[in-house]
C-alpha cells in the first residue's frame, strides 16, 4: 500500500513539474491599481495557492479548537468511567471472596 501511495505522489509531482515548466512565461501582475510587477506565471499561481491555503487554515481554526476541547473533555470522562469500573470490579471481587469464605465455613460445620 505504501508503494501505491509513493507512486501516486511521484506521478502528482511529475504532473505539477510539467505544469510548472509549461507556465514559465512572464505575466504582469497589478496590485490595487498600482504599478504592475512582472512575474513568472507559475510563481504567481503558487502565491495564489499559498494565500488560499492560509485563508483555509484560518477558516478551520475555530472548528479545530472546539473539537480539541471536546476531545479533552471526553478523555476526562473516559478516565472517570474507567476508575468507576475498576472500583466496581474490586468490590465484586471482595464480595465474591467473602461469599466463598462464608460458604466454606458453612460446609465445615
Amino acid at each position: 500500500m505504501k508503494t501505491i501511495y509513493l507512486a501516486i505522489k511521484i506521478i502528482l509531482l511529475l504532473v505539477l513539474l510539467f505544469f510548472a515548466v509549461q507556465n514559465t512565461h512572464m505575466v504582469e501582475f497589478f496590485w490595487f491599481g498600482k504599478g504592475g510587477v512582472n512575474l513568472p506565471l507559475i510563481a504567481l499561481l503558487f502565491v495564489a495557492f499559498a494565500v488560499g491555503a492560509l485563508f483555509g487554515m484560518f477558516a478551520m481554526l475555530g472548528r479545530i479548537l472546539s473539537l480539541r476541547g471536546e476531545n479533552n473533555s471526553l478523555k476526562r470522562e473516559l478516565k472517570k468511567a474507567e476508575k468507576s469500573v475498576e472500583q466496581y470490579i474490586e468490590n465484586e471481587i471482595s464480595v465474591h471472596s467473602a461469599l466463598s469464605a462464608d460458604e466454606q465455613k458453612s460446609t465445615v460445620k
